[in-house]
């Protein structure tokens, strides 16, 4: 174990003052708990995989999907197991859900009114079924994201 410069040349920390302590660097700072960075108001989650894909019509649509593809939202607030479920959909068919880690922030923007534009933002037939397809959300012109 490593010891301070100044433990390293027979001192002890009792015996500096200050401005010894600050020439060592020895500046006592307070705590600070590291946080996440605050997501600003308006940002929309990047893009993400369809959850749920290979147990819907992802796979029967796989091979009519393109990128850039417009999909749709729809929100599903009496679905069973989750109130914030919001299905991905391609025309009529269910591709899947927005995952949980951001399916609350798009259920409420929808149900605020919010004019969300959903696209297909990667594909890759190879991938595991989890991963074979991911959105991109956006707001559409002139759309509110409070």
């Amino acid at each position: 174990m490593s010891h301070p410069s100044w433990q390293n040349r027979g001192m002890k920390r009792e015996n500096c003052d200050e401005s010894e302590g600050q020439a060592l660097g020895l500046l006592e700072l307070p705590f600070i708990p590291a946080t996440k960075p605050a997501r600003p108001e308006n940002t929309l989650p990047g893009p993400f995989a369809v959850s749920g894909f290979r147990y819907h019509d992802g796979p029967r649509c796989l091979p009519r999907l393109r990128v850039g593809e417009a999909l749709s939202l729809h929100p599903e607030p009496d679905n069973p197991y989750d109130a914030f479920a919001v299905e991905i959909l391609f025309g009529r068919a269910k591709l899947g859900y927005v995952p949980r880690f951001c399916n609350q922030r798009l259920s409420r923007l929808l149900a605020g009114g919010a004019d969300l534009r959903c696209e297909v933002a990667r594909l890759d037939a190879d991938a595991s079924p989890w991963d074979a397809v991911a959105v991109r959300v956006s707001l559409s012109a002139g759309g509110k994201a409070n």
